[in-house]
This record gives structure tokens, C-alpha cells and sequence, in this order.
């Protein structure tokens, strides 16, 4: 018996939970599009495009490798969910929406910033806490959350999220305010948080064919024969 393999007990059994979580955050990812453009419409003086992309399952790493250095993170906790959810917001955009607010056309490229000004911090401020209770409304057919704020960074570097090797579903959208450039608005979902949700009743989850595993089976056969 050298060939014994490791087995994570309760992981398999937390993957359907998980799908069917996921399968509903891809179904509020239009509703949730509808809100964020009125949020982001008073800010910039005209109506936004805002384009929800389907939830990526990735890693952390993954997902940290394609962040900006000076980017607008907020960490919540959404309690009940396990984990932080994080709230990415584009440091561009954040620029933008203040140039358009006090009656600029944000057509101008900032040099590469390295802070944001006070203006900028409290936009952040409220365009974020505005976004989570966007996302906690979302959310109300599902499960009820309580967003609560752990912290605010300006880069992966100094915020302590989650390991490298941790699964996440990463929730994107895209808004567009007429320029070249389009920008980045995203929710980074702990993959054990969404498996930790329970579906109310009623709603369909997202069933997982049941295919018995033959070798498993097998396998499982002969160490048990071998048990004196």
C-alpha cells in the first residue's frame, strides 16, 4: 500500500453548492449592471455603458497578476459568507468620474499617480459603499447579506486578501464613458464563501450528473480486502 493519495473530506460534497451560488451570481450579473450605471450616471453627467462579463473561476494569483500596481481596493466581509470579498475599482476611472463631476469632460491623461487626492478618497468612499449595498439588494432573492467594511488599499502589495493559491470567482464589468479607454469595475468572490451559501428553497441549483467511479470503487474494494 505505497500508493496512497490524499482526499479532502467535504470538498466534493461542497462543489454542487458552489456551482449552484455561482450559477446565481451569473444571473444578477445584468440586474447588478442596471444599478451600477445609475450609481456611476450622477458622477459623470451622462449615462454609462456598464457590461456584465460571466463570473471567471480563477485563482487569486491569477486574477492578482492582472491588477494594477495603483488600483482602488476595498475589502468587506459579507456576513454570512466565509472570507473577504473584495471590491476592485479602476484608479482611472476614479479620476475620470471627478474631472466629469466638477464639469471637466475627462478627456485628459493623468501622469501615472501613486495616491489619490482627498476629492478621489471620498468618492471612493461613497461610490463603494453605494456599490455593496448594490450588490447586498442583488443578493436579497438569494440569501440576505450585511456588508461590512474590513479596509481600503491602493495596491495588491499592501493588502493582505487571501493565499496565492486560493479559488475565487471574479465578477467583472466594464463601463464605458464614451472615451477610448474602457474601465474595470470588479467583485472578487472567495470560492469557499459562495459553497458556504445555502439556495433557498425553491430555487433551482445546478445538478451535477452522479457518475459512479469504477476504479474508485475498485480501489476502495482492495484496501478494505487488505484490513485484517
Amino acid at each position: 500500500m505505497t500508493d496512497v493519495q490524499p482526499y479532502a473530506f467535504g470538498r466534493a460534497a461542497a462543489e454542487p453548492a458552489a456551482a449552484a451560488a455561482i450559477g446565481g451570481l451569473d444571473k444578477l450579473g445584468d440586474r447588478l449592471a442596471r444599478k451600477l450605471r445609475a450609481l456611476i450616471e450622477p458622477y459623470c453627467g451622462s449615462r454609462p455603458g456598464v457590461t456584465a462579463k460571466a463570473p471567471d473561476n480563477t485563482m487569486f494569483m491569477m486574477w492578482d497578476a492582472c491588477v494594477p500596481s495603483f488600483v482602488s481596493l476595498s475589502l468587506y466581509r459579507l456576513l454570512p459568507m466565509k472570507g473577504v470579498v473584495t471590491l476592485r475599482i479602476d484608479a482611472t476611472l476614479i479620476s475620470q468620474l471627478v474631472d466629469r463631476f466638477y464639469g471637466g469632460r475627462g478627456n485628459s491623461s493623468p501622469a501615472e499617480k501613486i495616491e489619490f487626492t482627498p476629492t478621489e478618497t471620498r468618492l471612493i468612499n461613497r461610490l463603494s459603499g453605494q456599490i455593496m449595498s448594490a450588490v447586498v439588494d442583488s443578493w436579497a432573492e438569494i440569501t440576505r447579506l450585511e456588508p461590512i467594511l474590513a479596509s481600503r488599499e491602493t495596491g495588491i502589495a499592501q493588502a493582505e486578501i487571501m493565499a496565492a493559491d486560493a479559488d475565487v470567482v471574479v465578477q467583472s464589468f466594464e463601463v464605458d464613458l464614451g472615451v477610448k479607454e474602457k474601465f474595470l469595475i470588479e467583485i472578487v468572490y472567495p470560492h469557499e464563501g459562495l459553497a458556504g451559501i445555502e439556495m433557498p428553497a425553491g430555487t433551482r441549483r445546478v445538478e451535477e450528473p452522479k457518475v459512479r467511479d469504477a476504479v474508485w470503487q475498485a480501489q476502495l474494494e482492495s484496501r478494505a480486502l487488505q484490513v485484517r
